[in-house]
């Protein structure tokens, strides 16, 4: 079954990603018919972010990661700018969990989540995400951001 919600998020984020060449959107294989989406540095497979629909009215950031050669350069910024300015013309809300994978800090909050807050997401408690994406986690502490787009 198509999520027609989720493909006009893609082609507005498609139509986003298409005017900075350095990057490009693939979708990927369904999982428990879910679809999915990632924002891809152009020739590089390490780099990118996979998103998938949360409900009509939201995605997910599931997961991300850039290759070390390519870190402090901004690219983590760009690809969920992306997702965010689609989010804004499309109306989605974006959740994001900011869980150190790396252990690349210790004490400060993951650069994924530094990124959200500097493209305007607020951190939010473990009681407002959706039961969906909780499903099986425990309230660990992890830091969870909400995007909302802005009104028009």
């Amino acid at each position: 079954m198509r999520n027609f919600e989720f493909e006009f998020y893609k082609n507005a984020l498609r139509n986003i990603v298409n005017k900075n060449k350095r990057f490009i959107v693939r979708n990927l294989k369904p999982i428990n018919n879910k679809p999915g989406v990632r924002v891809q540095l152009n020739g590089n497979k390490n780099t990118f972010i996979n998103i998938e629909p949360v409900n009509n009215h939201s995605v997910y950031i599931v997961y991300g990661i850039t290759n070390p050669n390519k870190r402090r350069q901004g690219l983590g910024t760009n690809i969920r700018r992306f997702a965010v300015n689609a989010a804004n013309n499309s109306g989605k809300k974006i959740y994001q969990m900011a869980k150190n994978l790396n252990r690349m800090q210790a004490k400060n909050l993951h650069y994924s989540g530094r990124i959200m807050v500097k493209l305007g997401a607020k951190r939010i408690p473990f009681k407002n995400v959706p039961k969906s994406l909780t499903k099986g986690l425990s309230n660990n502490g992890v830091p969870w951001f909400l995007y909302t787009p802005k009104k028009r």
